[in-house]
C-alpha cells in the first residue's frame, strides 16, 4: 500500500518546449500545449507567494460535510476559472497527501500536512510533504478564478502496522472504500451534492467546470473521481450527469484507484475524463511503473483520445505526463518531503484551464 511519496525537473510525450523547475534551471519537456505562466503577479493579498519564500491563502470557511471539516476558498472575480456572464467559478477538488502524524483523533485538521494545518498557516519553503507547495497550488488556483475545496483526510491505522497510523485516504487501502471501515466515499458523495446548480455552500460554481487533483494518496483519490464520479462532457461541452461531475484530473505521484505494485488497471470506464500524470522516475515509495501501467490503459483502450471530449467541436487530449525531480529530500533518509513544486501548480492550473 502506497501512502508516501518523494519528491520531484519536467519531461515527456510530443514536441520542445523549456519548463523551468524548482531545481534552479529549465528541463526540457516534450508538449507545447501548456505554458508555465507567473499566476502571483496580481495576488490577492491574503491569498499570496510572498518576497520572502512563504505562501499563504486564508480559507473563505470550513463547513463540516459527513462529519469532516471542509476548507474552502472562493476564486479571485477575474482569470481563466471565473465566468463574468454568469458569476460562476470552476471549482477544483484538492486531495491531500498522506500526513503519518496524529493522536488518534479524527479532528478535521488533516494533520500537518492537511488544510487545517497548512492552507491558513504561512509556511516557508520547502516545508513539509505537501505543505509550502500544497498553498502554492491553492495560491495560483484561487487567483486564476477557481474556488478551491479541500477537505481534511482521516485519522485511520491500517494492519499490518509496518504501515501504521496517519490521515490518509480510503482509496488504495485495500477494499476499504466500499466496505464498513471506509468513510470517504461518502465525504465525497456528500461533498459533490454540495455543488450543485443551485447550492450556496461553495458560493456560485460553474457545475460544467469542476476538476480534482491530489498528491499522494490524494493521487489516488482524484483517480477515484475519475472512475467513479465523472459524468463525462458531450459536443457542446455540457455535463451529461451534474451527480458527478469531474471533468479533468492531475494525478501526481499516484496510480489507478486503488493500484498496489505490480498494477495492472481493469477496463476504464468510457467516460473517464482527461488526465495528467505528474510522477518522478526515482520516486521510492509510489512506483512509477504503478503510473505507467495507468497511462498505458488509458493510451491502449483510448489510441485516439476519447471522441465524448470535444469542446466547440474540437477533440481534446486525453493524457498527459510530466516526470518531475525537484527539490531534495530535507534530510538524508527522509522519503517524503515537498512535492508540489510551483511549478506544478502552475501545470496544474494550465491543465484545467485548457479543459473548460
Amino acid at each position: 500500500m502506497k501512502q508516501f511519496s518523494s519528491s520531484f525537473v519536467a519531461v515527456l510525450m510530443g514536441s520542445t518546449v523549456v519548463v523551468a523547475t524548482g531545481c534552479g534551471g529549465p528541463a526540457e519537456s516534450s508538449d507545447v500545449a501548456l505554458e508555465v505562466t507567473d499566476t502571483t503577479a496580481a495576488a490577492l493579498a491574503d491569498c499570496q507567494i510572498n518576497p520572502d519564500g512563504t505562501a499563504f491563502c486564508a480559507e473563505t470557511a470550513s463547513p463540516v460535510i459527513s462529519n469532516r471539516r471542509v476548507f474552502y476558498r472562493i476564486g479571485a472575480n477575474t482569470g481563466p476559472g471565473y465566468d463574468a456572464a454568469t458569476g460562476r467559478h470552476a471549482a477544483v477538488v484538492l486531495f491531500q497527501g498522506t500526513s503519518p502524524d496524529g493522536v488518534g483523533t479524527d479532528n478535521g485538521t488533516g494533520g500537518s500536512n492537511g488544510p487545517g494545518a497548512t492552507w491558513s498557516v504561512p509556511l516557508t519553503k520547502p516545508g513539509a510533504f505537501g505543505g509550502w507547495y500544497q498553498v502554492a497550488t491553492v495560491v495560483a488556483l484561487v487567483n486564476a478564478g477557481y474556488t478551491v475545496i479541500q477537505a481534511a483526510a482521516r485519522y485511520q491505522c491500517i494492519v499490518p502496522p509496518s504501515i501504521g497510523c496517519g490521515y490518509f485516504w480510503d482509496s488504495n487501502i485495500g477494499n476499504r472504500w466500499n466496505n464498513f471501515l471506509g468513510k470517504d466515499k461518502a465525504l465525497v458523495t456528500a461533498l459533490v451534492a454540495q455543488i450543485q446548480p443551485g447550492k450556496t455552500t461553495f458560493g456560485p460554481i460553474n457545475i460544467n467546470a469542476v476538476y480534482a487533483t491530489g498528491i499522494s494518496s490524494g493521487g489516488y483519490m482524484s483517480s477515484r473521481m475519475a472512475n467513479e464520479f465523472a459524468g463525462g462532457i458531450n459536443g457542446n461541452s455540457t455535463v451529461k450527469s451534474t451527480s458527478k461531475p469531474f471533468r479533468a484530473v492531475a494525478i501526481e505521484s499516484a496510480s489507478y484507484q486503488n493500484c498496489a505494485d505490480p498494477c495492472s488497471p481493469p477496463e476504464l470506464p468510457t467516460n473517464h475524463p482527461p488526465t495528467f500524470f505528474l510522477h518522478d522516475p526515482a520516486d521510492p515509495v509510489v512506483p512509477f511503473s504503478t503510473m505507467q501501467s495507468y497511462l498505458d490503459r488509458l493510451n491502449t483502450q483510448f489510441p485516439n483520445g476519447n471522441p465524448v471530449y470535444t469542446v466547440n467541436g474540437v477533440k481534446e487530449e486525453f493524457v498527459r505526463l510530466d516526470q518531475f525531480t525537484g527539490d531534495a529530500p530535507p534530510s538524508p533518509g527522509h522519503q517524503w518531503s515537498s512535492e508540489l513544486t510551483a511549478d506544478s501548480s502552475n501545470l496544474i492550473l494550465q491543465w484545467f484551464s485548457s479543459h473548460r
